[in-house]
């Protein structure tokens, strides 16, 4: 049993060369459908996990605690201020603001977490670093599920009509199809909850 409200589905999967050809033909979902949606592109390498962290995070965060079934970050913080600083960010701008993070050492933090122990204190070469997964994450906004990947070159992808109460079952009907169109097992999923 999965605690409610599932607020969004963070999905780590086998990055396959058909689904590299399909996404840059997939179409840009519309500005109105969008409306409201936070969608960070993704810069920095092999932090696909910590951009859809912060797709989960940033579009289930509450104003003024309106939402008891938001999030509500604590005032001042890292991320309260992430969210606050974006807002009216394009994606783009977003992507440099997180990079410019980066270069004050979010990189280089998230590089050290991301190695495996029996390497930490060696240099990291660019093979420690190379992976063959990718975390994507899924929200509901506006009555739709979205696919939030942020190195997808056509931004946000609707998937399917959702409510607030369907992000769960919308989100396995949507990793259900991708994972019975691959041969590998490697997916893994969490749900994130209030």
């Amino acid at each position: 049993m999965v605690p409610r409200p599932v607020l969004a589905v963070v999905l780590l999967f086998p990055i396959e060369r058909e689904e590299r050809v399909e996404q840059v033909k997939a179409a840009p979902a519309s500005e109105a459908s969008r409306e409201g949606l936070f969608y960070i592109k993704q810069k920095i390498g092999n932090a696909c996990g910590t951009i859809a962290l912060l797709h989960a995070i940033a579009n289930n965060t509450g104003t003024g605690g309106a939402d008891a079934s938001s999030l509500q970050l604590e005032e001042d913080s890292f991320l309260a201020k992430l969210c606050e600083d974006c807002q009216a960010m394009s994606p783009d701008e977003r992507a440099d603001y997180l990079d410019a993070k980066a270069e004050a050492g979010l990189e280089s933090a998230h590089n050290a977490a991301a190695v495996d122990d029996d390497k930490k204190g060696e240099t990291i070469t660019e093979e420690d670093m190379s992976t063959n997964l990718h975390f994507v994450c899924y929200v509901e906004k506006n009555g739709k599920l979205w696919e939030l990947d942020g190195r997808n070159p056509a931004g946000p992808s609707a998937v399917a009509d959702c409510t607030h109460a369907e992000v769960l079952e919308k989100s396995a009907q949507a990793i259900q199809k991708r994972m019975s169109a691959s041969s590998s097992l490697q997916f893994s999923v969490m749900a994130c909850n209030a």
